[in-house]
């Protein structure tokens, strides 16, 4: 969620993450034209997420507000 957000639903935020995890394996089945892109760390907490592993990848979906 937009850290700059401050109310408690989130409705003033500019933009959001939402990911969840899957099976590497099962991820370039579904996505075999996906261009893999590396995560780089960007905040505070990012780098206790286990973004990517040996089996497992991190699929994020990526909302702007306009």
């Amino acid at each position: 969620m937009d850290p700059g957000s401050v109310m408690p639903a989130g409705e003033d935020a500019d933009w959001v993450i939402i990911s969840h995890k899957m099976k590497r394996q099962d991820y370039e089945r579904e996505y075999p034209d996906a261009q893999k892109i590396s995560y780089q760390y960007t905040g505070s907490g990012d780098e206790l997420s286990e973004w990517e592993t040996k089996d497992d990848i991190r699929l994020a979906e990526y909302y702007r507000v306009r």
